[in-house]
């Protein structure tokens, strides 16, 4: 049973994107009124809030790790299309700015995800992809990929890294569609049609590579890659129209995906069996 540690506040928006670190001791979160806070996990304390205020609501954020050093830094994204990238460095408590870029989307960021073993970041806002290149004496989202991203009519609305990080996974919300990217050299190999619709979807490469899609209808649909096989349906009550967030965790072997009002569901991902409903 998933038992309740603590109770974080500070927000005085809506929350709209969480991270944990890899570690396991730090949770960044963004909300609604452009506020970002940094709390210690095994505290529950509120460690750094960040403010900005004239970049929109914070969309998205991911953790990212360098080579050759052993600082941590996460990268938002706003509704402004910027993504800002902060770093905290040997046993400091507080992660300091670092850089803003604000050229690789012209709408909101709807997602990241970083790939360690090319270190680098893909977006997705604005209809499109974009890939950024990261090290550790060049932090700055400036180095991207591509000079002239596709873009589409839907809302491009999640990205994973694929097949070792050589490719990229964009999901379009609500077209059932799937496409998959090669990075370099840039080239679309090719789109999937699902039968789901596409709200959110949560990528697993535990066991083998798993797409995990919240319906917009009557719950989760399991897809096993690369043949797109649906393999499995995590059935939950939709009360509205609304892309519900999905992520597996506990190495993989348990699903979580929102619920409709304070509460959140946790399946187990063998059985598809709903274990727990973990309420606010």
């Amino acid at each position: 049973e998933v038992t309740r540690e603590f109770t974080l506040t500070g927000h005085t928006a809506g929350i709209e994107c969480l991270a944990i670190s890899p570690d396991g001791r730090t949770l960044v979160s963004g909300d609604d009124a452009a506020s970002v806070i940094v709390w210690n996990l095994t505290t529950g304390e509120l460690v750094q809030s960040i403010q900005c205020p004239f970049n929109g609501a914070i969309s998205a954020v991911v953790w990212i790790h360098l080579r050759d050093t052993k600082d941590t830094c996460f990268v938002f994204g706003c509704a402004d299309g910027s993504l800002h990238v902060y770093r905290r460095k040997g046993a400091n408590l507080s992660f300091e700015f670092v850089s803003v870029n604000s050229e690789g989307h012209d709408g909101p960021i709807e997602d990241l995800c970083f790939d360690p073993v090319h270190c680098r970041i893909a977006s997705v806002g604005g209809g499109h992809p974009q890939v950024w290149k990261v090290s550790s004496t060049d932090l700055t989202t400036g180095n991207t990929i591509l000079d002239n991203p596709p873009k589409s009519s839907a809302t491009a609305r999640s990205v994973a890294f694929y097949e070792e990080g050589c490719s990229v996974l964009v999901g379009y919300l609500e077209s059932r569609e799937m496409s998959c990217f090669v990075i370099e050299p840039w080239s679309l190999k090719w789109t999937r049609s699902l039968k789901s619709r596409i709200g959110n979807w949560a990528f697993c490469n535990r066991d083998g590579a798993d797409l995990f899609i919240t319906n917009l209808v009557d719950g989760i649909d399991q897809y096993k890659l690369p043949d797109f096989v649906k393999v499995k349906v995590f059935p939950h009550a939709i009360k509205s129209n609304f892309p519900l967030q999905v992520a597996t965790t506990h190495r993989g072997t348990w699903v979580v995906s929102g619920g409709d009002s304070g509460f959140a569901r946790l399946f187990d991902r063998q059985s598809g069996q709903l274990l727990q409903l973990l309420h606010h």
